[in-house]
């Protein structure tokens, strides 16, 4: 899947997410879910962890913006749907659990989302979330240098994820730094999530890309890198 065409996908390479089901695995373990619990996948994606879920014996359901048509039929019904993250299409009080597998950093109004994942959770219910995070302070201009191009440029720090998660309604009930598998999988980073103009006009025949807005590709990596970004897995209960 090429980066520079899928900018506002929640892939990072051409897997769901560093650690991939081994990853999603561990979650579950962790969460302590029941069996049988209702589960719902915000940013399904390819639909691979809703497969995993419902072969591990969940009821889960996947809803997303992008490539639904190359999701797998099944026979148990429709199992994905074409739906916005602000606007979740199910019941108040209804799942179980809600995972949500590296999209914090493509959403910027995450306090709307956070509500909606509330809403539709039942009391006492659990999201699930992981991804990538920045381990140094985002004050000055590094985000900035990636630019509103970039499927890091709502990148938060620790901090900023806890005080936005509480203020939503939810303990956290654990936090753990995962960076090795950014370690384990360094293809993940080398196809971080760009748009084709990120650095200029790539194709003779488009438009001239405004020249404020190109990104200097020098500028744009020593940004990357001072952000120092990881990898954590959290979970919290709906207060």
């Amino acid at each position: 899947m090429p980066a520079s065409t899928h900018k506002s996908i929640c892939f990072i390479g051409d897997q769901p997410h560093p650690g991939d089901l081994n990853l999603t695995k561990y979650c579950l373990e962790k969460s302590e879910l029941p069996h049988h619990a209702s589960i719902l996948d915000v940013g399904c994606g390819s639909g691979k962890t809703v497969q995993f879920l419902r072969e591990s014996g969940y009821q889960a359901l996947g809803i997303d913006l992008h490539n639904l048509q190359d999701l797998p039929a099944m026979p148990e019904g429709s199992l994905y749907a074409r739906a916005n993250w602000y606007d979740i299409p199910a019941c108040t009080d209804f799942f179980d659990a809600v995972f949500a597998e590296c999209t914090f950093s493509l959403i910027q109004a995450l306090d709307r989302h956070l509500s909606e994942v509330r809403r539709v959770l039942k009391p006492d219910g659990k999201i699930i979330f992981h991804g990538l995070y920045a381990r140094n302070n985002l004050s000055g201009p590094s985000l900035e240098s990636i630019g509103q191009d970039c499927s890091l440029k709502y990148l938060r720090n620790q901090p900023q994820l806890t005080q936005e998660i509480q203020a939503a309604g939810f303990k956290i009930l654990c936090w753990e730094d995962q960076s090795q598998v950014l370690k384990e999988k360094g293809n993940y980073l080398h196809n971080l999530c760009w748009g084709p103009h990120l650095f200029g006009q790539t194709n003779p025949q488009d438009p001239p890309v405004p020249q404020e807005s190109e990104k200097d590709i020098f500028d744009f990596f020593l940004a990357i890198a001072q952000l120092k970004i990881g990898y954590y897995v959290a979970i919290a209960l709906k207060k």
